[in-house]
């Protein structure tokens, strides 16, 4: 069970995060061009993708998804 967990989180990291923002550095450059207004919106991004990342793996659970 433990494996198939890790497996499921490694492939929703993968496609998160994407080939293109696997070092996330250029949403953090973007933002910090803003200064201390840029830092306070990689902080609120942050959080935003924790909460839509809860939801969508508590939706998959919720509908018994066999396959993420």
């Amino acid at each position: 069970m433990k494996h198939e967990a890790m497996k499921i989180a490694l492939a929703y990291v993968g496609v998160i995060v994407g080939a293109g923002l696997s070092s996330g550095q250029d949403i953090l450059q973007y933002f910090l061009s803003f200064g201390k207004v840029g830092m306070i919106g990689v902080i609120i991004l942050g959080i935003l993708n924790i909460v839509f990342d809860r939801i969508i793996i508590a939706l998959g659970s919720y509908f018994q998804a066999n396959n993420h």
